[in-house]
């Protein structure tokens, strides 16, 4: 796994040569499990992303004008999200850079648990740019629906999320010694799920003088071979994948990493690291029991279509949290589940 930045830094001159508003800024990333850079496009200043898994974002861009109050968001948020139409919540305000900014809430991609999420996009308005006035938005997303996002509070609770924005900072920060932001680092990589038809091209060539060998003995030499004494069934049913996310959660709550009630701005430094990822995982299930309820009933090919996308889901979490002994049981039944297969005595 990449080391993680432990700065976003965006100068105002390196906006300017890339034809953005020259708008300066930087925050601290530390500890926040999140990967990604400065100017990934033409029309961005950074972008950020958490651990595969869940969605988890952070996107900052310029706003079309010097306005960023709510109706100048809602407008933003709908022409960056062209393809759906984003459903709004309550807007209301948070703290960034030592002031109250406008921030909406709004919610994408709840047709599919594995893209259900909830996002806020605060405005920041910059009036004395080298240009002129202008204006930023910070949007922050991460998995969830409106019954769990309830306001944009609830979004910037997100521990990673939160990290971001309490430290933000409007202006040129001066660069440290050690390396922050600048190109795009990448996401670690996902989880390698092994191949269900056996050993590689390269094992079986290496075993076939074996196999030819054993042609050739008789019959009655041979020893015969164990009967398995299981079948392993094509995939797991909506009832059966149910069954294994209420292990997760069980599994997360004896291992002191299921909140009850989402962590609040001032909870985040007493967190750690794994409490910070568990609670990125934690806010996708409530999306992923919703979808597995609907698809129950529909099918065998309905409900095992829906059980692959938990399995991959979860096949992505386990080197996560492997580095951290509290989680130990909570690796053993990511695993069980990444693996995707219910053995079925026959």
């Amino acid at each position: 796994m990449p080391t993680m930045p432990s700065r976003l830094i965006v100068t105002a001159a390196a906006a300017a040569e890339r034809g953005l508003p020259a708008v300066g800024f930087s925050t601290d990333l530390e500890g926040a499990a999140l990967w990604g850079g400065a100017f990934p496009d033409d029309q961005t200043y950074a972008r950020l992303s958490g651990p595969p898994g869940g969605p988890l974002w952070v996107v900052i861009k310029p706003l079309p004008g010097p306005r960023a109050d709510h109706a100048a968001l809602e407008d933003f948020v709908q022409r960056e999200y062209p393809s759906e139409v984003p459903a709004f919540g309550e807007p209301g305000e948070i703290d960034v850079a030592g002031a109250n900014r406008p921030a909406v809430l709004f919610f994408v991609g709840q047709k599919h648990p594995m893209t259900a999420s909830g996002a806020i996009a605060v405005g920041i308005e910059v009036p004395d740019t080298p240009w002129g006035p202008a204006a930023i938005a910070i949007v922050a997303g991460c998995g969830g629906t409106p019954d769990f996002l309830t306001d944009p509070l609830a979004v910037a609770g997100h521990p990673s999320l939160c990290r971001v924005l309490e430290t933000f900072q409007l202006g040129d920060a001066e660069r440290a010694d050690e390396p922050a932001v600048g190109d795009e680092a990448p996401l670690p990589a996902r989880a390698e799920v092994p191949d269900p038809f056996g050993e590689s091209a390269e094992a079986t060539d290496e075993h076939e003088g074996d196999d030819d060998q054993a042609d050739e003995e008789d019959p009655e030499d041979r020893e015969p071979e164990p009967e398995p004494a299981a079948e392993l069934a094509p995939g797991l049913t909506a009832a059966e994948a149910t069954a294994l996310l209420n292990e997760v959660q069980q599994a997360m709550q004896r291992c002191g990493l299921w909140r009850d009630t989402p962590p609040g701005m001032n909870d985040y430094a007493g967190m750690g690291m794994a409490g910070q990822m568990a609670w990125s995982l934690q806010a996708t299930l409530p999306s992923v029991a919703a979808m597995l309820q609907q698809v129950a009933g529909q099918g065998p090919e309905v409900e095992r279509g829906a059980a692959e996308g938990v399995r991959q889901m979860l096949a992505a979490w386990p080197d996560m949290f492997r580095p951290y002994p509290e989680a130990a049981e909570l690796v053993a039944v990511l695993e069980r589940g990444g693996e995707g297969a219910v053995i079925r005595q026959p």
